[in-house]
C-alpha cells in the first residue's frame, strides 16, 4: 500500500498554471504522485498522512476525508465520500480505498485531491497527481460520474429489487413518511414542496406496482425510475447547507433562506389580490420570533388593503424586540399597488402600516424594533386626501433603503427612534417624509419631488445628509421643532417654493445648501415678495454655512427677494455665512439685478426685526429692511432684558434716511443717540449724524449733524445740503474762516464771501 505525506502548511496553489481548466504543474517540486490501472477497485489503496509545516500531525477527529476528482477528458466527475477509514485519527492517519468508476479512463487526472470535511464544512484539500494505465486485455466498462450519494440512493432501489414485495412496501412507506416529516417541519402550505413531495410519491408507487406486476426490474426500468428522482432532488452538491444526506440538506437550506410570499399564493401579475397571501407571510414571520425577512420576487402586487408589518419591542430592555423585514427583488421590477381609498385595520389609507406591540404591558409608548421595508416600489393610487404610502408609530431602529414611493402624501412615522432612510425617492402631490418626534434619525440620498412640502422633521439630535427636492412649491425642508438637527450637502431645485428653509423652535445647523433663488409661483397666486430662502416662525437659532443660490432668471431690483422671512412676536437668531451667487451672467450676477434683501418682516410695522450675516470671518449685524450694517445693542433691552441703552453705530449711511430711495414711513426709526456715519464725508463737510429723539420710523427721527473742520481754496468748499447749517470751512484764498447758514458762505460779520 502506497503511503502519501501532505504538508498542510505549504501552498500549491501557485503550481497552478490554467485555472479554468485546473491543470497543476508541479514543475520539479517534490510531490504526491499515485499510479494505478484501469478497472483496479478495492485493492487500490493509499495511506495518507496529513501533516504541519513542523513535521507535527494534524488532529483529523470529527473530519471526513472525501476524494473528488474530474476524470482523463475532462467529462465525468469522481465524489466518493464513503471509501475512507480512519485509522489513527489524532496523528492525522487515514486509508482510501479507491472503487473501480475511479479508473474508468486511462491517462492523467485533471485533477485529484483529498477535501477533509467537519461539521458539513469544507476544512482544506489534498492535491495529489492521478495517472490511471490502459488495461488492453479488459475492457468494457462504460465511463459516467460517479457520486455516492446518487450509487447510494441507486443501491438501495436494487435492494428493493432483490428483497421482494414486503420489503418494497415497508421501504416506500419509510421513504414516504419520511419525506413528509421532514416537509412538515416548515410553517406554511408551500406550494412547490408540496408538488415535490406528490411527484416522489407517484414515482415510488409507479416502481413499487412495476415489481409487484413483473416480479422483476431491468436495468432500463431502473433507469426510468432513478432518472426523474434525481431530476426532481437535484445533485446533493446544489445543495449548500449542512447535512448528511438530501433531506437534511434541504431543510437545512430552506430554514436559513426568506419567507417568500409566493410559498402562500401570492400571485405577483399585477391582477390578482395578493393582500391576504402577503399578509400571511408577513404573519409567519412575525410568529417565527426574531427579524425574519419576507420575500417579494419581481413582480406587481396588487393589495386592497393595507399591509400590517409588524414588530415587539421591550421597553424594559432596549436590545429586545424583533420586527419582519418586507424585502423586493428590486425597487424597479418589484412593486406594492393599493387601488383604493380603503383604509386598514388600524384606520389609515396606507400601502404599509408599521405596527408596534410592547412586551412590557407597563410602557406607555407603542413601539417596534428593527423593521426593515428595502428594495420596493410603493403606489398608493387612493385619492384621499390623508392617504399615505407607509404610515406608522414608533418606528424604533428601523431601515427603509432602495424605495420608490408614489402617493398623494409619503412616509408619516411618529416617534421614530435610531433609524435610517436610505435611498428613498418620493413622488407626491402634498407632503414627502414627516418624522413626527423621535430622536436619533438619520436621511441620506432622499429625494421629494412635485409635492408641496419635502421634508417635516419634528425631531431631537438627528441626520439629514446629501437630500434634495425637486418642483416643490410649499417649504422644502421645515422644522417645527429642531433641538440639534444638522443638515450636511442638502439643497433643492424648486424655484417655485415659497421657502426652502422653516424654523420653528430648537437648534438647526446647516453645512452646505444648494438652492435656485425662488421666484414666485403665479399658477398659485404667490408673489415673489412673499417667498424667502429662511421663514423663522418661532425662537430657534439657525446657522447657515456656505449658501449658494442660483438664478433661473435675472430679476430687475423691483422684484428683489428677501433672505429671511420673520414672524411677529419671536425671537430667532439667523446667522448666515458664505454666501454665493450664480446667474447666466455667471458669479454674481449683473448689475442692477438680482439685489436680495437679508431681512423680512411680514408686518411692515414691525420695526425690531434684525438679523446677522457673516462674510469672510466678519460679522455683521443688519437692520431691516435694507440690510444696513451697524455695531452695537439697537435692540439688546428688549432680548435680554438689560439696563443698557440700545445704542449703535450704523454703517453705509448716503445721509440721514441712510439711502436716498427709503421710505421714510416704514423704514425703522433709530434710537436717541444713535449715530450715522456717512459714506463721502470729505464730500459733504460731515463726517454724520446723530439721531436726537427715539422714533417708530425714520420720518419721526431728528437728527444733528457732526461737521468737520476743513480748509482749502474757494474751488474746493464742500457741496451742502441746506438743512446742514454751521459747517466751517478756511478758505485758503480769503485767509479767513467762513460758515454755511444754510443758503450761502458767510464770514464772521454775516457777509457772504
Amino acid at each position: 500500500m502506497e503511503v502519501m505525506t501532505f504538508n498542510i502548511d505549504k501552498d500549491r496553489r501557485n503550481l497552478v498554471d490554467d485555472k479554468q481548466n485546473f491543470s497543476i504543474d508541479f514543475h520539479d517540486s517534490k510531490y504526491n504522485w499515485l499510479q494505478a490501472r484501469q478497472y483496479e477497485e478495492s485493492m487500490r489503496q493509499v495511506e495518507v498522512h496529513v501533516v504541519h509545516g513542523n513535521g507535527s500531525p494534524v488532529d483529523l477527529t470529527g473530519m471526513n476525508p472525501v476524494f473528488e476528482g474530474w476524470l482523463p477528458e475532462g467529462l465525468y466527475r469522481i465524489i466518493d465520500a464513503k471509501h475512507s477509514v480512519m485509522i489513527d485519527a489524532q496523528n492525522g492517519i487515514f486509508r482510501f480505498d479507491f472503487p473501480a468508476p475511479a479508473f474508468q479512463i486511462a491517462g492523467s487526472y485533471k485533477q485529484a485531491f483529498f477535501r477533509l470535511m467537519k461539521d458539513g464544512k469544507s476544512v482544506t484539500t489534498l492535491e495529489f497527481s492521478l495517472d490511471v494505465m490502459a488495461d488492453k486485455v479488459i475492457s468494457g466498462l462504460v465511463p459516467s460520474d460517479y457520486i455516492t450519494p446518487f450509487e447510494d440512493l441507486y443501491n438501495q432501489l436494487n435492494t428493493i429489487y432483490k428483497n421482494g414485495d414486503q420489503l418494497v412496501k415497508d421501504t416506500i412507506n419509510e421513504w414516504i413518511s419520511k419525506f413528509q416529516e421532514a416537509f412538515t417541519k416548515w410553517t406554511g402550505d408551500y406550494e412547490t414542496i408540496n408538488n415535490t413531495v406528490k411527484n416522489l410519491t407517484i414515482q415510488l408507487d409507479e416502481l413499487e406496482q412495476k415489481i409487484k406486476a413483473d416480479g422483476l426490474m431491468t436495468q432500463a426500468d431502473l433507469d426510468k425510475a432513478f432518472k426523474p428522482l434525481v431530476a426532481e432532488l437535484g445533485s446533493v452538491t446544489d445543495f449548500k447547507a449542512s447535512g448528511d444526506s438530501l433531506v437534511e440538506k434541504t431543510i437545512n437550506e430552506f430554514s436559513e433562506r426568506t419567507i417568500n410570499v409566493k410559498w402562500y399564493g401570492a400571485k405577483g401579475d399585477g391582477v390578482t389580490d395578493d393582500s391576504a397571501a402577503i399578509q400571511s407571510a408577513i404573519n409567519a414571520a412575525f410568529a417565527d420570533g426574531g427579524n425574519i425577512s419576507v420575500f417579494l420576487p419581481a413582480g406587481t402586487y396588487l393589495i386592497s388593503t393595507t399591509l400590517n408589518l409588524m414588530a415587539t419591542n421591550d421597553q424594559s430592555d432596549f436590545f429586545n424586540g424583533h420586527g419582519v423585514h418586507l424585502i423586493g427583488h428590486d425597487k424597479s421590477s418589484t412593486t406594492i399597488v393599493k387601488n383604493n381609498n380603503v383604509k386598514g385595520s388600524n384606520g389609515y389609507d396606507s400601502v404599509i402600516e408599521v405596527a408596534g406591540f410592547v412586551v412590557n404591558s407597563t410602557a406607555s409608548a407603542r413601539s417596534g424594533t428593527s423593521i426593515w421595508i428595502k428594495n420596493l416600489t410603493l403606489k398608493n393610487n387612493s385619492t384621499a386626501a390623508e392617504s399615505w404610502a407607509i404610515h406608522g408609530k414608533a418606528f424604533q431602529r428601523g431601515y427603509m433603503e432602495e424605495l420608490n414611493i408614489k402617493a398623494v402624501n409619503g412616509i408619516y412615522l411618529n416617534d421614530p427612534y435610531c433609524s435610517r432612510y436610505i435611498g428613498v425617492f418620493l413622488q407626491v402631490q402634498e407632503l414627502g417624509m414627516w418624522l413626527d418626534g423621535g430622536t436619533s434619525n438619520y436621511l441620506q440620498s432622499c429625494y421629494v419631488q412635485y409635492g408641496k412640502n419635502a421634508f417635516k422633521i419634528n425631531s431631537y439630535y438627528s441626520t439629514l445628509d446629501t437630500c434634495f427636492a425637486g418642483d416643490c412649491t410649499g417649504t422644502i425642508f421645515d422644522f417645527p421643532l429642531a433641538y440639534g438637527i444638522s443638515m450636511v450637502g442638502c439643497g433643492d431645485e424648486a424655484p417655485h417654493s415659497r421657502y426652502k428653509i422653516g424654523i420653528g423652535d430648537g437648534v438647526l445647523e446647516i453645512m452646505g445648501y444648494f438652492s435656485n433663488f425662488p421666484i414666485g409661483d403665479t399658477a398659485n397666486g404667490l408673489a415673489i415678495n412673499d417667498c424667502a430662502i429662511v421663514h423663522a416662525y418661532g425662537n430657534a437659532t439657525l446657522s447657515l454655512k456656505g449658501l449658494e443660490l442660483g438664478f433661473i432668471t435675472d430679476m430687475p431690483a423691483k422684484n428683489d427677494v428677501y433672505f429671511a422671512h420673520y414672524e411677529d412676536d419671536i425671537n430667532a437668531s439667523v446667522k448666515v455665512s458664505d454666501v454665493r451667487y450664480i446667474t447666466s451672467n455667471g458669479y454674481g450676477g449683473a448689475d442692477g439685478g438680482n439685489v436680495h434683501r437679508l431681512i423680512y418682516a411680514s408686518d411692515p410695522t414691525d420695526l425690531n426685526d434684525d438679523g446677522k450675516i457673516d462674510v469672510k470671518g466678519t460679522s455683521v449685524l443688519t437692520r431691516r429692511n435694507f440690510g444696513q450694517p451697524y455695531v452695537g445693542m439697537r435692540n439688546l433691552k428688549d432680548a435680554f432684558n438689560t439696563s443698557m441703552y440700545p445704542k449703535a453705530i450704523y454703517l453705509d449711511n448716503l445721509d440721514d434716511t441712510h439711502t436716498s430711495t427709503a421710505d421714510l414711513a416704514s423704514e425703522p426709526g433709530y434710537n436717541q443717540g444713535d449715530l450715522l456715519l456717512y459714506n463721502n464725508p470729505g464730500g459733504r463737510g460731515l463726517l454724520g449724524s446723530v439721531a436726537t429723539n427715539t422714533a417708530e420710523t425714520v420720518a419721526q427721527n431728528n437728527f444733528a449733524h457732526i461737521p468737520l473742520v476743513m480748509g482749502g481754496t474757494k474751488s474746493s468748499r464742500p457741496k451742502i445740503s441746506i438743512n446742514q447749517i454751521g459747517i466751517m470751512y478756511f478758505d485758503t484764498d480769503l485767509n479767513k474762516p467762513i460758515w454755511w447758514n444754510g443758503h450761502a458762505w458767510v464770514d464772521y460779520q454775516g457777509t457772504v464771501s
